[in-house]
């Protein structure tokens, strides 16, 4: 793995747990060259971990100390932390018809835009982009147009569906989108655990897994979640019971709670 390139196409600035299954991403699904990519991280430590990781590729990576290479496209996957800093090697040093994508959680399309005085798009997706599930939000600053938003779109939509939202969801599409999958996986361990504690087997994980997927192929080809409640729950049957006590818990009003925190946490990292 090369440590500069002269002429990169696209401009990694950050590249973490997400930042890094994008571009493991876009390069299996050839959305772009490996040659045609450099990434510049803040510490030497970071750069040693990503051409380890990228050991036979023809990536270029830069620690922050290095001049960052002008390309016309930058994405910007650094902690929101961060942006004050970076954001004066970027003003001082991208190209002057550079455009910018950011996956960055807490920062508005419009905020980066009056910061870089140039046009971005902000992508809010998540890490079942490996399996082609991903869910991605756009969000597009004022001076984007609808090429560059379109562009973009097409870059995501290879590794699942998008959607294009106002600004004033940002933070709500964060934690429904983004922050979603962790909270999935939670529920899954959780009755995995469970049953594993129940019914004294192994396979726990397995037979949730196909509770799961079989509801929701059901739920893909019916698209009726409350009829096919009806036809599940048997009046005065264990299934009905069960769906009592889930709603007397208020289960449906602990989840509106945590995606609640999820999406505040999101405006706050913006502020700070």
């Amino acid at each position: 793995m090369p440590s500069v390139s002269k002429n990169p196409k696209v401009v990694f600035l950050g590249a973490g747990k997400l930042g890094s299954l994008l571009i493991q991403s876009w390069l299996k699904n050839k959305a772009f060259k490996a040659s045609d990519l450099h990434i510049h991280v803040k510490t030497k430590k970071s750069a040693q971990k990503l051409k380890k990781l990228f050991l036979k590729s023809k990536i270029t990576c830069a620690e922050e100390k290095a001049p960052l290479p002008k390309a016309p496209l930058y994405i910007i996957a650094v902690k929101p932390s961060q942006w004050n800093e970076i954001k004066k090697d970027l003003q001082q040093q991208s190209a002057q018809k550079a455009f910018f994508i950011s996956i960055m959680a807490g920062i508005k399309s419009s905020q980066l835009e009056s910061d870089l005085k140039k046009p971005v798009v902000v992508a809010m997706t998540n890490t079942c982009l490996q399996v082609k599930g991903a869910l991605t939000a756009l969000f597009q600053s004022p001076s984007a147009t609808a090429n560059q938003l379109q562009r973009v779109k097409k870059l995501f939509a290879r590794f699942g569906t998008v959607y294009v939202l106002p600004e004033e969801l940002f933070s709500k599409a964060t934690a429904w989108g983004g922050s979603h999958p962790a909270f999935i996986i939670w529920m899954i361990q959780s009755l995995s655990q469970i049953i594993s504690e129940e019914l004294k087997i192994k396979g726990s994980l397995d037979w949730i897994l196909q509770v799961f997927e079989g509801s929701v192929k059901l739920l893909k080809e019916k698209k009726d979640p409350e009829n096919l409640l009806k036809q599940i729950a048997t009046p005065g049957g264990c299934t009905e019971e069960g769906l009592k006590a889930l709603s007397e818990l208020k289960i449906q009003d602990s989840l509106r709670k945590v995606f609640e925190k999820c999406s505040n946490k999101a405006e706050q990292m913006g502020k700070n």
